[in-house]
């Protein structure tokens, strides 16, 4: 879809896809570990991803480390 702005051209304008919302994946990145804390036996780590996204997350079933 695209929209005539006032600057006299065309831009687009993005569409919702309700389709897609809830639905159930994976996503599979190469991480490394930057940081780790275990508190009451649950351990946090800080990771980077192959993307190079940087976040915090439960070291889980779902990480498998080399």
């Amino acid at each position: 879809m695209l929209n005539y702005n006032s600057n006299k051209t065309y831009e687009s304008i993005p569409r919702k896809r309700l389709d897609l919302v809830g639905a159930i994946g994976s996503v599979t990145r190469r991480i490394e570990i930057l940081d780790a804390f275990e508190d009451r036996g649950e351990v946090e780590v800080r990771v980077r991803d192959s993307m190079g996204n940087e976040y915090w997350t439960e070291l889980d079933d779902d990480i498998s480390l080399d």
